[in-house]
């Protein structure tokens, strides 16, 4: 398993900063963390599925409710 680095992060050069929408919650790939104000950061642990590390799980519906900003786009690797 390669380890996470900053060419890693560079294979979605494109990736957006911010999600705010469905489909941009819909399009995020696995592994993708976002967070937003006072809250704890979300990973997307599948491809309708959000979890937070307090526990609590979100459908990509429920999570574009609010914008939250992107920590990390993706594991860094293709999924294709």
């Amino acid at each position: 398993m390669s380890s996470f680095s900053e060419d890693n992060y560079n294979h979605y050069p494109n990736h957006p900063k911010t999600l705010t929408t469905l489909e941009d919650y819909e399009n995020a790939p696995l592994r993708t963390i976002v967070a937003r104000p006072y809250h704890a950061p979300e990973i997307k642990t599948s491809w309708d599925s959000w979890v937070s590390v307090e526990t609590s799980k979100h459908t990509n519906s429920e999570m574009a409710r609010v914008p939250r900003e992107v920590l990390r786009y993706g594991w860094g690797e293709s999924m294709e």
